[in-house]
C-alpha cells in the first residue's frame, strides 16, 4: 500500500493480520506513533514505513519479530534512543535504515560496522563510540565527572584561564603564518587553474553545501570574477575506523586514477584534488542542473516547492549522452572500465541538459573486456544491482548495461529504481507488465508527463530496450555500443 496518499494513523488492529510476511505502507502521509500491536505479527519478514510523518519512539518490542530481515523507518519524525534490543533481530544479516529522523543517543555498538554506515544518516543528535558514519563521539561518564571535579577546584579554573590566555597570545603572534596554506595540504591539478588551496578551504561552509551522502559532502564554490567560474568540491568523509578508512581510500584512489586519465564529453571532468592526512577533496566541473534523479523524482517529494518537468526529447538526449559516456568506458578505454554504480543520481546535467556520468568511486578496470571477474563484495545501489551479484559474484561491463537499463525504465515510467511496488524493484515490475501485455500498449506504464502520441513509438522502443538491458542473463544483454546505436536511430 505504498504511494497511495494514505493519511491518518496506523490502526491498532494489525495484530489480527498474523499471516502477513510483507507489510509496506511507505511514501504516504501517515502520522502518529508506530502501534505496539504491529510487533505481534510474528510471521513478518519485511516492514517498510519509510517516507511518512510518523513520530514517537521506536518500540523495544520490535525484537519479537524473529523472522524480520528488512526494517525501513527512514524519512520520518521518530525520536528518542535506538532500542538496544534491536540487535536481537537477525543481526548482522538484517537490512536496516533509520536515517532522516530525530533519533538521539548512542548507536548500539554492534551496529558500528561497515554494512550499517548509511543506516543512521541525518539524525543530528545521534553519536557513536568511534566516529562511526562521521557521527560525533559520545561523551563518556568519567569525562563528565572529570569536568565536574575541575569546575569544583578553583585552581583548575585558574589553569584553564591561563591556558586560554596563552593560546590566544600564541594565535595572535602566529596569525601571519596561519594565513598561508597549511603545509599538510597538497594540491594536484590535471589542467591549468586560477585558484589555490585557500580558495577551496575557505569556502567549505554550510551555506555552500549542495549535497551529502554516505561517502562525503559536495559543495558549490563560486570562485569570483578573478577566477571566473564555479566548481564542485566533494569532501570525502574522514573515518577513524580502519576498515572504513581503507574502503574510502580505495574509492578515492579509483576516482583519481580513472577520471584523471580519461577525457570524454559525457564523463564529468575531474579538475584536480587536494589531499592531507585527515581529509580528501575532489574538484570537479560544476553541473548546474544537478542530477537526473532530482528531475525525475523531485515531483514525488511532498516537501518540494517546485515541479520540475523533463519532456521526452530532453529525456532521449540525456539517455544518448549517458550511453556515449558508458560506451567510451567499455569500448574505447584500454583496459575497459566498469563503472559499477550507474544510476540516475550519478548522471549529472549541465547547460542545455547535456548529461555526464559521474562518481567513479566504485569503478574498476577490467583485465579483459567481456570476461567476468570475481569481486569480494556486492557493490552498487539497491534497484540497480545486476542479479548475477546475488549468486556468483562475477562481473563484467554487463553490470553497467543492467544498471543503465534501469535508468531507461526510469526515464520512460517516471518510477524510482526501487519503486516497483511490494517486494519488486523497477526492472522486475517492468518485466511483469511486459508479460501481461507483450504488445507494449501500456499507457498506464508511461510517465504521465510524456504521454504524447507524437513520441509514443519512440517511448515504447526505449521501454523495450530497457527490458533487454535488464535481462537476468548477462549474455542476453546488449553491449553499450549496441544500446547507443539503437538510441541514435
Amino acid at each position: 500500500m505504498s504511494n497511495m496518499s494514505i493519511v491518518g494513523e496506523i490502526p491498532d488492529t494489525l495484530s489480527k493480520l498474523t499471516q502477513f510476511r510483507i507489510f509496506n505502507l511507505s511514501s504516504n502521509t501517515l502520522n502518529g506513533t508506530i502501534p505496539s500491536e504491529i510487533w505481534r505479527m510474528q510471521n513478518m519478514e519485511v516492514l517498510d514505513l519509510h517516507s511518512n510523518s510518523l513520530s514517537g519512539r521506536i518500540p523495544g518490542d520490535c525484537c519479537k519479530l524473529e523472522n524480520l530481515s528488512l526494517l525501513l523507518l527512514d524519512d520520518n519524525h521518530l525520536s528518542g534512543p535506538i532500542p538496544e534490543n534491536l540487535v536481537q533481530l537477525q543481526f548482522p544479516f538484517i537490512f536496516l535504515n533509520l536515517s532522516s529522523n530525530q533519533l538521539t543517543g548512542k548507536i548500539p555498538s554492534p551496529f558500528e560496522m561497515g554494512r550499517f554506515q548509511w543506516s543512521f544518516l541525518s539524525n543530528p543528535s545521534l553519536c557513536s563510540s568511534n566516529h562511526f558514519g562521521n557521527l560525533p563521539p559520545c561523551t563518556r561518564l568519567h569525562l563528565k565527572m572529570l569536568v565536574i571535579i575541575l569546575l569544583v577546584f578553583g585552581s583548575a579554573i585558574l589553569i584553564c584561564t591561563r591556558l586560554i590566555g596563552l593560546t590566544k597570545i600564541k594565535a595572535f603572534f602566529s596569525k601571519e603564518k596561519d594565513d598561508a596554506p597549511s603545509p599538510q595540504w597538497k594540491l594536484t591539478a590535471f589542467q591549468a587553474i586560477d585558484y589555490d588551496i585557500q580558495d577551496i578551504l575557505c569556502n567549505l561552509i554550510d551555506t555552500n553545501l549542495v549535497g551529502s551522502g554516505g561517502s562525503g559532502k559536495v559543495y558549490k564554490i563560486c570562485l569570483g570574477n578573478r577566477n571566473g567560474g564555479v566548481i564542485a568540491v566533494k569532501q570525502i568523509w574522514s573515518s577513524s575506523g580502519e576498515l572504513e578508512h581503507d574502503v574510502l581510500e580505495k574509492q578515492f584512489q579509483a576516482e583519481i586514477e580513472i577520471l584523471g586519465s580519461i577525457r570524454h564529453a559525457n564523463i564529468v571532468k575531474l579538475l584536480g584534488f587536494i589531499s592531507s592526512s585527515e581529509s580528501k577533496l575532489l574538484i570537479y566541473e560544476y553541473m548546474e542542473h544537478g542530477s537526473l534523479y532530482e528531475w525525475l523524482h523531485q515531483k514525488d517529494d511532498p516537501t518540494s516547492t517546485t515541479r520540475r518537468l523533463l519532456n521526452w526529447p530532453i529525456r532521449m538526449s540525456i539517455a544518448i549522452d549517458a550511453a556515449r559516456g558508458l560506451c567510451y568506458m567499455h569500448h574505447s578505454c584500454s583496459p575497459a572500465i566498469a563503472h559499477r554504480d550507474v544510476k540516475s543520481s550519478n548522471i549529472l546535467l549541465g547547460p542545455q541538459f547535456k548529461a555526464k556520468i559521474a562518481d567513479f568511486g566504485l569503478a574498476r578496470s577490467l583485465l579483459k573486456a567481456g570476461e567476468p571477474e570475481s569481486v569480494s563484495a556486492v557493490v552498487g545501489s539497491f534497484g540497480y544491482i545486476a542479479p548475477e551479484f546475488g549468486s556468483s559474484r562475477k562481473m563484467n561491463e554487463k553490470v553497467d548495461v543492467y544498471s543503465f537499463g534501469v535508468v531507461l525504465l526510469e526515464l520512460v515510467t517516471g518510477r524510482r529504481a526501487n519503486g516497483g511496488g511490494g517486494y519488486e524493484n523497477l526492472a522486475q515490475w517492468a518485466w511483469r507488465q511486459f508479460h501481461q501485455d507483450e504488445s507494449i500498449q501500456l499507457t498506464n506504464v508511461i510517465d504521465a508527463d510524456i504521454r504524447d502520441p507524437a513520441y509514443s513509438r519512440e517511448v515504447q522502443l526505449v521501454f523495450k530496450l530497457g527490458l533487454i538491458c535488464t535481462g537476468t542473463n548477462p549474455s542476453s544483454r546488449s553491449s553499450m555500443k549496441q544500446v547507443l546505436q539503437v538510441l541514435q536511430r
